[in-house]
């Protein structure tokens, strides 16, 4: 996405919107959330590229704010009633601690296809988009802090 920012700037700005809002959507089902989540992860995982996003389609009054949109719509996914964080939190913490060791092992952040091979995305659980809701969160975090350092 980077290479091709400035290329396809309307483009880059409408898919950003897009999976933003499909995150926000409680009618969209949880497997789809968990693709965007999973996208989200791989986007704040490159500082570089948050940075671009941010200045691109965030940083002045007209813009479209979609960052803020996908770091919003990730947090509101953890309060919402698909998801229900609290009540699920001590089956979400092993899903979330194993997300993050294989995340740690790797040098780039991977895209989990394993878990969409059904055309249903039956093996998607409301748990798991909820880990990788967290991983986004605090991935966004790090690049953030790693940008001021």
């Amino acid at each position: 996405l980077l290479s091709y920012a400035r290329a396809v700037r309307t483009e880059a700005e409408i898919l950003l919107v897009t999976l933003g809002k499909m995150l926000e959507a409680e009618g969209t089902p949880i497997w789809q959330r968990a693709l965007v989540l999973e996208t989200f992860r791989l986007l704040s995982s490159d500082a570089p590229l948050l940075t671009a996003i941010f200045t691109a389609y965030d940083l002045s009054p007209s813009s479209s704010n979609a960052l803020a949109t996908l770091v919003g719509a990730t947090t509101k996914l953890l309060t919402s009633p698909q998801v229900d964080f609290l009540a699920h939190a001590e089956f979400i913490e092993p899903l979330f601690l194993r997300l993050s060791r294989s995340a740690s092992n790797s040098k780039a952040a991977t895209f989990n296809t394993a878990l969409y091979s059904e055309a249903d995305g039956s093996h998607v659980t409301n748990d798991y988009a909820a880990a990788l809701a967290i991983e986004c969160v605090l991935s966004f975090v790090h690049s953030v802090v790693a940008l001021s350092e």
